[in-house]
């Protein structure tokens, strides 16, 4: 599988800007379709945090890539705009997909948002419990703190596992794959590692609780958690030891509970209302 590309980047505010939110699609997800109208809703809304912030939509090989290779391919990224982005964006900047191009000067983001989808939470949360538990050597101090301190909002993560198969379950969503089910269930190791009852998945859950329950623990090992109402696909709608702040979006499906049309719907308000 390919490592992280950026596929939108948008640079809402000519000047410097406070934040930096980067969006990660889960299985079989999309940098644009994954979040639908979050850039329109972001660049047509007159809120100071929109106004204050950069979106970054990342997109990557969801399917064929493990998840701690996929962590990784975040935490390099992360590495390139945190906490100084002012000079590779004018490299980003170049990809496809929306984007605002930014006079070339340095600044430094003051705030860095995570938010996942599905197994975009997964991959979030894997990123972060390793870089917090062994620090990346020769980085800025500044870089840790944003790490640390970042705040981390999950859409339908699949930190508890999905169901894989039955009539509801994942593969069943997509025809296609649906036919091959077998084939992909032994194929794709992220898949394998989002199963219920994954190791894998246990794992994070206990190191991350491990490391959260630290005096002095890093904030960004709580995440703040929005579930969907009619999600058929979620196997454990559970966050972790220290996940307090969870909701439920009414009438969401797993695939709509990221999808706000409109300012006031609440995917939206979940967001804007959790970033400083």
């Amino acid at each position: 599988g390919e490592p992280f590309e950026i596929r939108a980047h948008i640079a809402i505010n000519s000047n410097s800007v406070h934040n930096a939110i980067v969006f990660v699609h889960g299985f079989f997800g999309h940098s644009r379709i994954t979040w639908d109208e979050f850039p329109r809703l972001f660049t047509e809304n007159s809120n100071s945090s929109c106004l204050d912030s950069d979106l970054y939509f990342l997109e990557y090989a969801s399917t064929d890539r493990s998840i701690g290779n996929t962590a990784w391919d975040l935490v390099d990224f992360l590495k390139k705009i945190v906490p100084d982005p002012s000079g590779p964006l004018q490299d980003l900047m170049g990809s496809t997909g929306l984007a605002t191009l930014r006079p070339a000067k340095s600044f430094e983001y003051q705030q860095l948002v995570l938010v996942g989808h599905s197994l975009g939470g997964v991959v979030i949360r894997k990123a972060l419990i390793d870089t917090v538990r062994k620090p990346i050597a020769g980085l800025p101090d500044r870089f840790e703190s944003l790490i640390r301190e970042a705040t981390v909002l999950l859409f339908a993560p699949a930190i508890g596992g999905v169901l894989l198969s039955g009539p509801k379950g994942l593969l069943s969503e997509f025809p296609v794959i649906g036919a091959f089910k077998r084939m992909y269930q032994g194929y794709s190791v992220s898949l394998a590692e989002i199963s219920q009852g994954s190791q894998f998945l246990e794992s994070i859950r206990a190191t991350t609780n491990h490391f959260a329950n630290q005096p002095g623990a890093a904030r960004s090992l709580t995440a703040s958690i929005a579930w969907a109402e009619n999600d058929d696909l979620i196997a454990n709608y559970c966050g972790y030891m220290h996940d307090t702040d969870e909701v439920r979006i009414q009438e969401a499906s797993h695939w709509s509970v990221c999808k706000p049309e409109y300012d006031d719907d609440p995917q939206f308000e979940f967001l804007m209302s959790r970033i400083v």
